[in-house]
């Protein structure tokens, strides 16, 4: 097809009005559409007491709210305008999904509890006696919490720690300092307890030891951490006199053997000329001149704790027995 150049001014005059059209209606068909609202809530967690109701305002959104629960043993939530109603049921942590009418989504954790920090039976800070060549366990009772405990030690080298049911046992290995975590099940309540480490080559009790093996009325014999109690042994208890000085023990047919001898009564204080001789398994100890000292007498039963070092390594012990004829 031949252009002519000339009659193109006006044509394209002709066609002016037309593209002017179809510029209007591209203006309108370009007017933005207003935007919904995000779905705003004002907190991402909420902290309840098991039992306990709160109101939570939705913040901003598009009205059709609906709330799922994605355990709804632990909390129920209700929707009434603009706010959702909680109730923590139980003990538990749950996240809830919110909705609106736009199908936007947001979410919210809800943890129901019973307590907010973990109590223990302990001090703040806890001192470790160390028996030199032997690691040492203590066992603190946790007495508040939210269950489902467990613990992390910062210097695991140093000491580390378990839990076992309601107790925290932390056992120091080397002297030094460290930092015990206690946490509770939800990840929500958490204690810290500081931990110093002292080696010792003649003291194996601290005070409070003392007072709890004190506290104790469970016929046993210990010996550094084996406990053995009257009423599990198998083995034949030893309780009177020979070569007249005190025996007290355990014996299994002459070959496993804990046998501790002292002069003297058995009023409270130390006693000379203890001596003591202890063969299990492939550990066999025999020592004359230990530590032996009875720390309570009730009349019917003593309460003793003993020591002896040798090989650069601490032998301890104690036992609760009765008192021999």
């Amino acid at each position: 097809m031949k252009i002519n150049y000339r009659k193109l001014p006006g044509i394209l005059l002709l066609a002016l009005p037309g593209f002017m059209f179809l510029s209007c209606n591209d203006k309108e068909d370009l007017t933005p559409i207003k935007d919904t609202n995000d779905l705003v809530i004002g907190q991402k967690q909420v902290e309840l007491v098991v039992g306990d109701k709160t109101e939570l305002e939705i913040a901003e959104g598009n009205n059709e709210y609906k709330a799922l629960v994605l355990n709804e043993e632990v909390a129920s939530v209700k929707i009434s305008g603009n706010k959702l109603l909680i109730d923590a049921l139980s003990l538990g942590r749950t996240p809830v999904i919110i909705s609106d009418g736009s199908s936007q989504y947001c979410s919210i954790d809800i943890v129901s509890y019973h307590y907010k920090t973990v109590s223990v039976e302990s001090d703040a800070t806890i001192d470790i006696l160390l028996p030199l060549g032997d690691n040492k366990t203590k066992s603190i009772k946790i007495l508040e919490g939210n269950g489902g405990y467990h613990a992390r030690s910062s210097a695991p080298e140093i000491v580390s720690a378990s839990v076992e049911g309601e107790q925290l046992l932390i056992t120091g290995k080397k002297e030094g300092k460290a930092s015990i975590v206690l946490s509770d099940g939800l990840d929500f309540a958490i204690t810290t307890i500081e931990v110093n480490v002292t080696t010792t080559s003649t003291t194996p009790y601290d005070t409070s030891e003392l007072d709890a093996i004190k506290k104790d009325e469970t016929l046993c014999y210990v010996f550094n951490n084996t406990v053995d109690k009257n009423e599990n042994t198998y083995y034949t208890l030893l309780n009177g006199t020979e070569n007249e000085k005190n025996l007290y023990g355990w014996d299994l047919s002459n070959y496993w053997y804990l046998k501790i001898y002292f002069a003297g009564d058995k009023t409270v204080g130390k006693k000379q000329n203890a001596s003591l001789v202890y063969n299990r398994l492939s550990e066999n100890v025999s020592a004359d001149n230990i530590y032996f000292e009875i720390i309570k007498n009730d009349g019917e039963k003593i309460w003793a704790v003993y020591s002896l070092l040798k090989n650069e390594k601490l032998y301890y012990g104690y036992f609760i027995q009765a008192i021999n004829p």
